[in-house]
């Protein structure tokens, strides 16, 4: 089974229920998505100093523990042995659905590393659009996509 890592908010950034800092769990078909925790360092950071994932992540560069444990809660990644599975895009149309119905939020942003052709593309498929460039995020530049809510 491989990694995945989602973030959701706790802030409050938008007016919503008494009920915002609850974290919640979403369940989909296959996954049961939490928000990453300390504990789950052991497991994540040595997937984001993975060549093949961190190619796409701080500008390919092995980050430390400090900083990976200062990325757990911005952070969605994949084991790459589980790429091409359908999964990010299966957790990704669940935070959207939880972002628009138990949080009614009407616009959502995502953001992706250039060269990041298959995130790119999964962003498309859940219904967001491209927006604009993004110097100094992932590595180097990136994409930004931004979505609204069908009404």
């Amino acid at each position: 089974m491989g990694v995945v890592a989602a973030r959701v908010p706790r802030r409050r950034i938008a007016p919503a229920s008494p009920t915002w800092s609850v974290q919640p769990s979403l369940t989909t078909r296959r996954l049961v998505l939490r928000p990453a925790r300390a504990a789950d360092l052991d497991a994540l950071w040595p997937l984001w100093t993975d060549p093949d994932v961190r190619r796409f992540l701080w500008d390919d560069r092995v980050i430390g523990r400090e900083e990976a444990q200062a990325t757990l809660e911005d952070c969605l990644a994949l084991a790459p042995r589980i790429w091409h599975h359908g999964y990010a895009l299966e957790a990704l149309r669940a935070l959207l659905e939880h972002a628009s119905t138990t949080l009614g939020l009407t616009r959502l942003a995502g953001v992706t590393d250039v060269p990041n052709v298959a995130s790119d593309r999964m962003l498309r498929r859940a219904g967001f659009v491209p927006l604009g460039g993004v110097e100094g995020c992932c590595s180097g530049s990136g994409r930004t996509f931004g979505r609204r809510r069908a009404r």
